[in-house]
């Protein structure tokens, strides 16, 4: 069985427009962005909770000292 001629990975980048590295870049930064989303969501998150989970037993007092910080 014979194998297929590949083409270097760096050379298919020589066949595309401005519009297209725009698009490239665009996209990347997206992906970037919406990568970050996700741990930081978790982080705010977690945050809250122990907010609510708060020892303390003082009351509302406390717990919105906590959120006015976390916000």
């Amino acid at each position: 069985m014979e194998v297929p001629e590949t083409m270097p990975y760096l050379k298919f980048f020589t066949f595309i427009n401005w519009s297209d590295k725009v698009l490239l870049i665009f996209g990347t930064f997206s992906a970037i962005i919406a990568g970050m989303i996700l741990p930081s969501i978790s982080v705010i998150m977690g945050n809250i909770s122990v907010a609510f989970t708060n020892k303390s037993g003082s009351g509302g007092e406390d717990i919105m000292e906590e959120m006015d910080f976390i916000a």
